[in-house]
């Protein structure tokens, strides 16, 4: 594969438009060609840059807050009332992004306000092999929303897998986005939908843990710990 072709595939996977064949290629003059290397980092950089958003606003309570602790004291309402309060906001706050781990061996579930991922697992595959990842993801909001893109530092690319039935037969193709409904759970490793690590940078073992981060169209990213597994 020349170096134009590859480029031409490598903006194309970013976008979920190439197949498995053209990745295979570009993968292969990437790993032989340091020129490409270099376009695919500053590539994959901005396209980083360009999916960044700003935070959803947040209400600001400090005008009703300082009002209230600047009232007389009211029966039931002392200053110990006061640091109640303030310890609920903090809490609050807090909540707004939740990581909650017991074990290696026990399920991991990452929190944002608007999905939850859970039951992260990665299997084990060799350097410049592919890697599948499955998770359960719950769209918390009261809106559809949808997943559409990865990352992760142990492999070079990340793209969408979904079943589509082609000239009657049900395959597995890279798609743009997996849609979520308000308020649905999608099982990505039900068999109809899953995350490909494609051209994989590290031996990846049963044991070791890796760090993966989820775009969506609406909810902020969410990076998530997924166990290999055999």
């Amino acid at each position: 594969m020349e170096c134009t072709a590859c480029r031409e595939v490598l903006s194309a996977a970013l976008d979920h438009e190439a197949d498995a064949a053209e990745l295979a290629l570009a993968s292969s003059h990437v790993a032989e060609c340091d020129a490409c290397r270099a376009y695919r980092s500053r590539l994959e950089a901005l396209h980083r840059r360009v999916r960044l958003r700003p935070g959803e606003p947040v209400p600001d309570r400090t005008a009703a807050i300082l009002a209230a602790v600047a009232q007389p004291e009211r029966a039931g309402f002392t200053r110990s009332g006061v640091i109640v309060a303030a310890v609920a906001v903090v809490a609050l706050a807090v909540s707004a992004f939740v990581v909650a781990s017991r074990s290696d061996d026990e399920v991991r579930l990452v929190a944002s306000p608007s999905v939850s991922v859970s039951e992260v697992a990665v299997r084990q595959g060799p350097p410049g092999g592919l890697s599948m990842v499955s998770f359960k993801v719950r769209n918390l909001s009261t809106r559809p929303d949808a997943l559409v893109g990865a990352r992760t530092a142990v492999a070079d690319m990340a793209t969408l897998h979904a079943l589509r039935t082609v000239d009657g037969r049900e395959i597995m193709q890279s798609v743009d986005q997996i849609a979520l409904a308000a308020g649905e759970t999608r099982d990505l490793g039900d068999g109809t939908s899953h995350i490909m690590l494609v051209d994989l940078r590290q031996q990846l073992e049963p044991g070791v843990r890796v760090t993966i981060e989820l775009d969506f169209v609406h909810a902020p990213p969410v990076d998530v710990d997924g166990l290999v597994v055999a």
